[in-house]
């Protein structure tokens, strides 16, 4: 906590600073999160010279370790706050409930900014229940199924790619188990189906069986987590723990065939010994949904340049060049959807899987849902602790999903 509180204030007397100095001068400061790693910070800082030279706004970038919400705070609270950030998700909840950050919809709306522009769950998937634009999208962390094609083979299996629209909960849980093997007759699974299920995979599977754990995505007000698609998304999951199908690690390790993850994964593919891939997610019983978290940056409300930080986020959100420049230096795919289209030709210095393009259809799928994002921290770690009881075997899933949709409900109305 000590490092943290010496932190902020280092960070605020930072922030103080430059705000002197905008006195004099047209400057922004954007405030962005070690969290989205060193590539990112050097596309931001590779930007802001070229956004200076064609609109003479200085752009001032920090970056900031550690807690991240918790910086943020106590600038706002010290009134130095700064003007773009780079809220994620899964933090922005009290930032967005509390009325911390710019909506963007009126300056969206009257720059006339075109919204087929983006994937439609970029822009919707970003917007509050009541119409507020919390953030604009920069890239897509996009999830998909990456596989070892040489198990699969090996097996005698079509890979989920080939299998096409026959990748559907079924055909995963058939080559999950054809793919989980002892080799060497000791006893002990030397290889896995898949690697693992987290919260998020078990959230999608809840959308794929055309169900949802809330009222609605962005600050929801009552849990639906004891309606029948949970229960049935819970079942079908249930059985990958049941019958040992979950192990070996990352599949970039060669002892899993199978994973479900984000193009940040693609890295750890790059030395590996074996033919691998990517497709989109099975299709569940009702569609084959996909988590989509459209990252990007927001204004804080208390900013004091905030037609110069609008400017700044359009530039790097909106601006093909700047957009490419982002592909190039971390390997995402990019939001705006002139340079997501040939996302796999702008990458540089990195291999792609050959199916690069179940990112893209994943994007623009209509199944694709943005993550939740909820307000109270404690509502997420009461859930995974509360599944993973069920998941061990420890508890019926049935009285799981009861007794947490009462719990979460309760949170949810002190919330309000």
């Amino acid at each position: 906590m000590k490092r943290i509180t010496l932190w902020s204030v280092v960070v605020i007397l930072m922030i103080a600073m430059n705000t002197v100095i905008c006195a004099h001068g047209q400057k922004i400061v954007h405030q962005s999160t070690a969290g989205h790693g060193a590539n990112w910070l050097a596309w931001l800082q590779e930007m802001a010279p070229i956004f200076e030279e064609r609109t003479g706004i200085e752009v001032e970038v920090i970056q900031t370790a550690g807690s991240y919400g918790d910086v943020l705070l106590a600038a706002i609270a010290a009134g130095v706050a700064p003007d773009v950030t780079d809220l994620i998700i899964s933090t922005a909840g009290p930032f967005v409930e509390k009325g911390l950050v710019e909506d963007l919809r009126s300056y969206f709306d009257r720059d006339g900014l075109d919204e087929s522009r983006w994937p439609p769950v970029a822009i919707q998937g970003n917007t509050t229940a009541d119409g507020r634009l919390w953030r604009m999208p920069a890239e897509l962390s996009t999830a998909v199924t990456y596989f070892n094609a040489d198990m699969f083979r090996a097996a005698g299996l079509a890979t989920p790619k080939e299998l096409g629209q026959n990748w559907t909960w079924e055909t995963l849980l058939t080559a999950a188990r054809r793919l989980t093997v002892d080799l060497d007759g000791d006893g002990i699974q030397d290889q896995y189906g898949v690697s693992a299920f987290n919260l998020t995979r078990w959230q999608t599977m809840v959308r794929q069986a055309g169900g949802s754990l809330f009222d609605r995505d962005l600050l929801p007000t009552r849990s639906h987590i004891n309606t029948p698609p949970v229960l049935e998304a819970t079942r079908f999951r249930l059985q990958f723990s049941q019958e040992g199908l979950l192990g070996g690690g990352g599949t970039w390790e060669g002892r899993s065939a199978m994973t479900f993850a984000v193009p940040g994964n693609i890295p750890s593919y790059q030395n590996v010994m074996f033919e691998w891939d990517v497709a989109v997610k099975p299709r569940g019983p009702v569609n084959r949904a996909s988590s989509v978290n459209a990252n990007g940056f927001q204004i804080l409300a208390d900013s004091k340049n905030k037609e110069a930080a609008w400017e700044w986020i359009k530039f790097l959100t909106g601006d093909q060049d700047s957009q490419a420049a982002l592909v190039r230096h971390t390997g995402r795919p990019p939001a705006y959807m002139p340079v997501l289209l040939r996302y796999g030709r702008v990458v540089e210095g990195m291999r792609l899987p050959a199916n690069w393009m179940a990112f893209i259809e994943t994007a623009i799928s209509p199944d694709a849902c943005t993550p939740y994002m909820i307000s109270d921290p404690q509502i997420d770690s009461t859930i995974n602790r509360m599944m993973a009881t069920v998941w061990s075997g420890v508890a019926a899933p049935e009285s799981v999903l009861e007794t947490l949709d009462r719990m979460v409900n309760n949170m949810l109305q002190q919330n309000q």
